[in-house]
């Protein structure tokens, strides 16, 4: 009787001759990966700031919206005069600001009245509506940043429109 004994192998891929030889992480690699891997996890986490709506004590006023907007950005050069001129750059600037913060069309815009807030040199107050809708009026706060323009801060949706005669 005759055996025969035998060993098979098997190759897989792994296996194979081609094997690519890897070489250790540096701690400077490591580092760098571990970097990455927090950047990426800290824009997962991250969220864009939502507005928030509150309510007021001003009986005219439904709601106060506030949200972290952005400045809408300046042509201005040199230190910032608060101006109400409707044909300067800063009031063109203001009115930008409101559209930012209402979603108004500066095109569709009334404008019923624009005033100083309470730092006269670095805010306004502006009362806009729709032109279709007067009714529906917005009281919108702007503050000056330097350097970036007027930021919209804070809007009240009014119950009735407190500038229309």
């Amino acid at each position: 009787m005759l055996v025969f004994y035998g060993l098979f192998f098997f190759l897989t891929a792994d296996d194979s001759a081609d094997k690519v030889e890897t070489k250790p992480k540096t701690e400077q690699t490591q580092k760098a990966d571990e970097a990455k891997k927090d950047d990426s996890k800290a824009k997962d986490t991250e969220k864009p700031k939502e507005q928030t709506t509150e309510t007021s004590d001003d009986p005219n006023v439904s709601e106060v919206i506030t949200k972290d907007w952005k400045a809408v950005g300046t042509e201005q050069k040199g230190d910032h005069v608060n101006s109400y001129e409707m044909d300067s750059q800063d009031w063109d600037e203001k009115v930008n600001a409101f559209s930012e913060a209402t979603g108004i069309d500066n095109g569709d815009m009334t404008i019923w009245y624009v005033g100083r807030g309470e730092e006269p040199a670095t805010q306004s107050i502006g009362t806009i509506s729709t032109k279709s809708d007067p009714d529906k009026a917005f009281r919108v706060y702007v503050t000056w940043v330097d350097g970036a323009g007027w930021q919209p801060t804070k809007v009240e949706v009014l119950k009735t429109n407190d500038k229309r005669n």
